[in-house]
C-alpha cells in the first residue's frame, strides 16, 4: 500500500494529454475548463515544438498575453492561427 506523500501518489502532468489538461474533473464532479494555456500546453495542442511555438509568438502569428512574467495563450488564439493556416492553403 502506498504511503501518503510518496512519489507514486503525485500524478505527472507531463504524461497527461493536452485534452486532459484542458478539461479536468474536480473532486465534486464538475468539469473545469482551462481558460489559458502555457506556451508548452499551446505547443502540445498544435503538435509542434516549444522553439517553433516561441517563434510563432515572436512574429505575432499567435496572439498571447502576459500575466506578470508568465506568457499565456487563449484557446481562441490557437483556433485563429489554425484557421489562418487553413485559409493560406486554399
Amino acid at each position: 500500500m502506498p504511503q501518503p506523500g510518496r512519489q507514486e501518489d503525485v500524478p505527472e502532468v507531463r504524461k497527461l494529454s493536452p485534452t486532459t489538461l484542458r478539461k479536468r474533473i474536480s473532486d465534486d464532479g464538475a468539469v473545469v475548463v482551462r481558460l489559458l494555456y502555457t506556451v508548452q500546453e499551446a505547443a502540445d495542442s498544435l503538435s509542434i515544438g516549444l522553439t517553433k511555438m516561441y517563434e510563432l509568438l515572436a512574429i505575432g502569428a499567435v496572439r498571447s498575453i502576459k500575466i506578470g512574467t508568465a506568457r499565456r495563450i487563449e484557446p481562441t488564439a490557437l483556433a485563429e492561427y489554425i484557421e489562418a493556416q487553413a485559409q493560406a492553403w486554399l
